[in-house]
């Protein structure tokens, strides 16, 4: 929140395991991050290796502190990909937990939003049971820390196109 820090995602040739993608021939996806020093721009750096993976690795959402990042995964046994989250511990991140059942399906699930209390988060997945080619849907936490059931956010948010880049501020 103070536009101090950037996180995106990129594929570079110091990609993670240095593989490409058979479609294009691309660097795999990392995630990288810059900082802003006396208002100008540094140098990206690749995250740690406790965040990137030897699959795709992509930004999908910061909580609004900055203190848990959220990453989508692609793998070979899972290549429509999970949500998995982060945790910011001292000045690493540690490594990406998978989300639980109600967040992450079969179908691709990719961005991730937080409300600003941390009880409610806003995610776009392909679902069989959406409106669209991806829709927003919701989660509360529950008492016990764990996300429950996801809600489809319904016909006035979502469309019959495929949602994308959830972003609530």
């Amino acid at each position: 929140t103070d536009e101090q820090t950037i996180f995106f995602t990129s594929r570079r040739a110091n990609s993670m395991g240095g593989k490409r993608t058979e479609h294009d021939d691309g660097y795999f996806e990392d995630l990288y991050m810059s900082q802003k020093v006396d208002g100008e721009w540094q140098p990206a750096k690749q995250l740690s290796k406790n965040v990137n993976s030897e699959g795709h690795d992509a930004t999908a959402g910061l909580s609004p502190d900055g203190s848990r990042l959220y990453v989508f995964r692609s793998t070979p046994s899972d290549p429509a990909g999970d949500l998995y989250e982060t945790i910011l511990f001292g000045l690493d991140w540690e490594p990406p937990v998978k989300m639980n059942r109600n967040i992450n399906s079969k179908y691709h699930e990719s961005t991730v939003s937080l409300s600003f209390d941390g009880k409610r988060l806003f995610f776009v997945s392909k679902k069989e049971s959406g409106l669209g080619d991806g829709d927003i849907y919701y989660s509360d936490m529950d008492v016990n820390g764990e996300w429950g059931p996801s809600k489809n956010m319904g016909p006035v948010i979502n469309t019959k196109y495929g949602e994308e880049g959830v972003f609530m501020h």
